[in-house]
């Protein structure tokens, strides 16, 4: 826990680069999923940027448990993480919410990339990055995002739970989307490491966020974990030992 700290207090840091990319995503992402929120039966562009603004909270918190959660695993495998903006990712959702007026959403937030900090590897592994590694630090953020989902669904006795019904459904989206096998997010790391783990991840993910929109928390995990072993099982019968 000491060598933890310590290495948090040295390497968690967001350099300028990043700093300038996650802004930019987080503006991007925020304006697709407030798009059709400028108005009910006419534009308004009050309502518009109550609703842009409350999404950009939103989104930045999110974000920002994302980060959070991978910098911390990377960091306990020894590396240094860094986030990477996709800008192709982002201009590919701009184009589909523009063209589809809002019904269709693409979100990419980004992908990482992952430096070895070779003393505090030493006597752990001799032999450069490690691939599983790799997947576990991918699979922390989208795990971060559903849980964080969690927790705004036992805030929803609250009044005003449209905003907390938004947050919950922003993360369960930031999650799913993070998972596509679609490089360089997350999930193609994950992907192309280990299809079972994948297949997993995934059902569980999509599993766990459908149930916490719907459900409590508590059938969200079971139902979520067990439709995770119900793919992995048939992807592994099918696929795996054909």
């Amino acid at each position: 826990m000491g060598e933890l700290s310590h290495m948090v207090s040295e390497y968690f840091r967001f350099e300028n680069e990043e700093i300038k990319g996650l802004t930019i995503t987080i503006l991007v992402l925020s304006f697709i999923m407030s798009f059709r929120e400028w108005g009910t039966d006419k534009f308004d562009v009050g309502t518009g940027l109550t609703n842009l603004f409350n999404t950009i909270v939103i989104v930045t918190i999110a974000i920002i448990v994302r980060e959070f959660a991978q910098r911390i695993f990377a960091l306990r495998h020894g590396y240094r993480y860094e986030y990477r903006m996709w800008m192709y990712g982002l201009i590919i959702g701009l184009v589909l919410v523009f063209a589809s007026y809002g019904w269709l959403t693409f979100i990419a937030p980004g992908g990482l990339v992952l430096h070895q900090i070779t003393r505090a590897r030493i006597g752990k592994f001799r032999h450069g990055l490690s691939y599983m590694n790799i997947l576990q630090v991918s699979l922390a953020g989208p795990v971060a995002n559903i849980i964080l989902a969690m927790v705004f669904k036992m805030f929803m006795f609250l009044p005003n739970t449209a905003l907390i019904e938004k947050a919950i459904t922003i993360n369960i989206l930031i999650a799913v989307f993070a998972l596509l096998p679609i490089p360089p997010l997350n999930g193609a790391n994950v992907f192309f490491q280990s299809r079972l783990i994948y297949v997993f991840s995934y059902a569980s993910i999509i599993g766990t966020g459908i149930l916490v929109y719907f459900a409590n928390v508590l059938l969200a995990i079971v139902g979520g974990l067990l439709l995770g072993g119900l793919m992995w099982l048939v992807y592994y019968l099918k696929v795996e030992s054909a």
